[in-house]
């Protein structure tokens, strides 16, 4: 299974009802499912390991995360041609898990059309579900 991985999007899930913050998303490659959601206060290293762990607890381990050039995945400081991994890479090396980063924006399609359904529907959902904090949001993601 590989996973196109995460979708990070920071704006006002929660419609001023709480702080602004990311949602990371995991979908499935295959299926397009979404396999995994969560929310968090901002974009980092710490914060993409919880949603792995979190993934691996809830659906075990894929053979690849497919996602954007962003620092957290690779690095981009050029050594003399050479790119250093960064931690998150390092860690996804030592459990078997590849990590590919999309070369185009057409890669990362099915992401991008998840992304719109859930500013549209989730949002609502939520509103209507009387969530309010990114905890609440996050149990009501499991369900």
């Amino acid at each position: 299974m590989i996973i196109k991985s995460p979708l990070k999007l920071c704006l006002n899930w929660f419609e001023g009802r709480s702080a602004p913050c990311c949602l990371l998303v995991f979908i499935d490659d295959a299926t397009s499912a979404i396999v995994f959601a969560m929310f968090c206060d901002h974009e980092t290293t710490l914060n993409y390991m919880a949603a792995v762990r979190g993934h691996l607890r809830q659906n075990g381990r894929p053979l690849a995360y497919y996602s954007d050039w962003h620092s957290i995945f690779l690095t981009t400081r050029n050594i003399d041609g050479y790119y250093e991994k960064t931690q998150f890479s390092r860690a996804m090396e030592a459990l078997g898990i590849d990590v590919i980063c999309a070369n185009s924006p057409q890669a990362k399609g099915r992401v991008e059309r998840a992304n719109k359904t859930l500013q549209d529907r989730l949002i609502k959902d939520m509103r209507l579900a009387k969530i309010d904090t990114p905890e609440a949001g996050n149990a009501f993601l499991k369900s």
